[in-house]
């Protein structure tokens, strides 16, 4: 079962609410930064070779959801996952 998270830059105020882990279509979606969408977007990690899940860019960087992370958009390293700063709701799904 898959479920959400948010990611939230303090910095600029980047905020994204994106779907993660795996539904029974054997999908694993995790967090990826893609510079040809200037996004945090997911990435299927039972597909090879990994590509973003919004453009099909294999142009993307892994991402720890525990540690701060490089903006997409402004490049400070304030991005972090789990704040729930815009609010979003809870979504899980299948």
């Amino acid at each position: 079962m898959g479920s959400s998270t948010d990611v939230h830059c303090s910095a600029c105020g980047y905020n994204e609410q994106l779907l993660v882990g795996g539904g029974f279509q054997g999908q694993n979606f995790r967090p990826v930064s893609c510079p040809q969408c200037v996004a945090i977007t997911t990435a299927n990690y039972n597909v090879r070779p990994l590509v973003c899940s919004q453009c099909k860019s294999p142009d993307i960087s892994e991402l720890s959801e525990t540690d701060p992370c490089h903006c997409p958009k402004c490049g400070a390293f304030e991005l972090r996952f789990g704040t729930n700063v815009g609010r979003h709701g809870p979504v899980l799904w299948d």
